[in-house]
């Protein structure tokens, strides 16, 4: 839930209480004309207690269950963003259970994050068979629901009830299982696919100002850079703050490409930033 939404009709930020006080008076009539406040994310948002003076709790919340706000959105809330990767991780094991797919899906910004179900065309591999009008088998279309946040993904992968083995997940056309999406650092890593790598590390101030550096233990030769600003005004960076500099090991998650340059690996983002693929666990 965001505290502040901007006014379509306004066109002004505006909190939720000070809506619902405009509405009472007359002064806005559509409690649903409002968008996000990051210029980067901007769905469409509805207001509660729309009217009432004395509401108990006044906020914003996605006009429709399935979009969400962008990944990295700034004016998301812990708890919204909470609630959000557990509405994520839901709408998925749903789809799972039903033998369809999970599409990793880049959260661009500006576009619709949609985490509605569909249908995949016929170049997907199916599971299930039915019986046509004359008698004859066809296939069944697999259900499909695109995944946005790293943090929806390991919600995935750490619960013991998704099986890790079959292939559920697509990634760049790529069927995987959890267990081939997620690479833990300390093992022989494939170059230049995107995967979900995971492993203890350190997080200090880079060699520049405002720079993020992780160094992974066990893998010298692999350094990720980000902006301590744009990982830090997120929501997971709570943990980098507490960690940064002080040397001390935490869990952490990167979602992208490792190639090499020949002395190095590098890492490459699946999105355009990196902190949109960077989650820390403690």
């Amino acid at each position: 839930m965001s505290e502040r939404a901007y006014s379509l009709e306004k066109r002004v930020s505006m909190t939720a209480k000070k809506a619902s006080t405009l509405a009472y008076k007359k002064e806005l009539n559509d409690k649903r004309a409002f968008i996000c406040c990051d210029e980067n994310c901007q769905i469409g948002l509805t207001c509660s207690n729309w009217g009432v003076l004395n509401g108990k709790k006044y906020y914003f919340r996605p006009s429709s269950n399935d979009e969400l706000h962008i990944v990295g959105c700034t004016q998301i809330s812990s708890d919204e963003e909470k609630a959000q990767i557990e509405q994520e991780k839901s709408c998925a094991k749903t789809t799972i259970n039903k033998s369809g797919i999970i599409k990793m899906t880049k959260s661009i910004n500006k576009a619709r994050t949609d985490i509605g179900v569909h249908q995949e065309d016929e170049n997907v591999p199916v599971n299930n068979l039915r019986k046509r009008v004359d008698g004859k088998s066809a296939g069944i279309g697999r259900e499909s629901r695109n995944l946005y946040s790293l943090a929806s993904f390991v919600d995935l992968y750490n619960d013991a009830e998704i099986n890790h083995i079959n292939k559920i997940i697509m990634v760049d056309s790529e069927l995987l299982s959890l267990n081939e999406l997620f690479v833990d650092l300390q093992s022989k890593v494939e170059l230049d696919k995107n995967r979900i790598f995971y492993g203890k590390a350190t997080i200090s101030t880079g060699f520049r100002e405002g720079m993020l550096q992780i160094d992974f233990v066990n893998r010298g030769n692999l350094r990720v850079y980000s902006n301590i600003d744009a990982v830090t005004k997120r929501s997971n960076g709570k943990i980098v703050k507490k960690y940064l500099d002080k040397n001390q090991e935490v869990h952490v998650y990167i979602r992208g490409k490792i190639i090499s340059d020949g002395l190095r690996e590098k890492f490459v983002p699946y999105n355009d930033s990196v902190y949109k693929d960077l989650y820390c666990v403690e």
